[in-house]
């Protein structure tokens, strides 16, 4: 075939794409469309919290699970643990003074709304325990002494029932710098029946154990689902305004860069919609 005819039997289009046809035919058809997905899932998006439920990250349908569901009231709380590390900056554990501060943030951690007290941690609590194997048989007792008051022969007694405990490496640090208040929290809040508030949670943490205890001397660190939770959540303000001044940015870039007002705002509209 010569190229006159070539030319004169090619239709303009008919080198696009099936899917491109389909889109440039059914344009208002396809704008319609992803309107309408685009209002379901800003509605959906809507919908959506922060929640660290434990049972929502387990195969409910695993008949283990499902024995446990059905018996849940009993056991109490479902596995959101916070650990808290109390650090002495200037020395090791064995000194009265902080001693005595691990047992004032055992004690407000113990009273926190949403935690278990039944399994509560730290070297202060009854279940933290030591054994060994003596002529006499078994021998244990609480990791803190009996009669504790401080005292150097006290904390030397201390000091040798951290090591019988085995505790050392998981709630005692290996260097003797820091120990830790371990606590499981309920899924639900006793006192409402409500699923437990973890930003509320975070700021009772953050007033009665970080502001009360952290100093020069004593520094606090918190890990755990719930608490990172709860600092997202107190950070949103600080998100939603970088967000706002990266939008102020792109706009002045993009209206300096097209000198189109119309074409800037469709811009701007279509990356923020997606």
């Amino acid at each position: 075939m010569s190229e006159q005819s070539k030319l004169s039997s090619y239709q303009f289009g008919s080198e696009m794409k099936v899917y491109e046809r389909f889109i440039f035919e059914y344009r208002p058809q396809l704008l319609i469309f992803l309107f309408m997905a685009t209002i379901f899932f800003a509605y959906q998006a809507a919908q959506t919290k922060l929640d660290t439920s434990f049972l929502k990250m387990i195969p409910t349908k695993h008949p283990f699970i499902q024995n446990m569901l059905d018996n849940l009231d009993d056991i109490g709380a479902v596995g959101t643990v916070i650990q808290i590390c109390v650090e002495n900056t200037q020395g090791d554990i064995f000194d009265k003074d902080y001693i005595e501060t691990v047992k004032n943030i055992s004690d407000e951690t113990f009273f926190l709304p949403g935690v278990n007290r039944v399994n509560l941690e730290s070297i202060w609590t009854p279940n933290v325990r030591w054994s060994e194997v003596t002529e006499e048989g078994f021998e244990g007792g609480p990791v803190i002494p009996n009669a504790y008051d401080g005292s150097p022969e006290k904390l030397a007694e201390l000091r040798e029932n951290i090591l019988r405990s085995g505790r050392v490496g998981s709630l005692v640090a290996d260097n003797f710098k820091s120990t830790i208040v371990q606590a499981t929290l309920f899924d639900k809040d006793p006192d409402t029946g409500k699923q437990l508030d973890y930003y509320e949670f975070s700021k009772r943490l953050e007033k009665k154990i970080r502001d009360q205890y952290q100093s020069d001397k004593i520094k606090i660190h918190v890990i755990g689902v719930a608490k990172l939770i709860g600092d997202l959540t107190e950070a949103g303000p600080q998100i939603a305004a970088f967000f706002g001044v990266a939008f102020v940015i792109s706009f002045i870039l993009l209206i300096w860069y097209t000198r189109c007002f119309i074409s800037t705002l469709t811009l701007l509209f279509c990356a923020v919609t997606s």
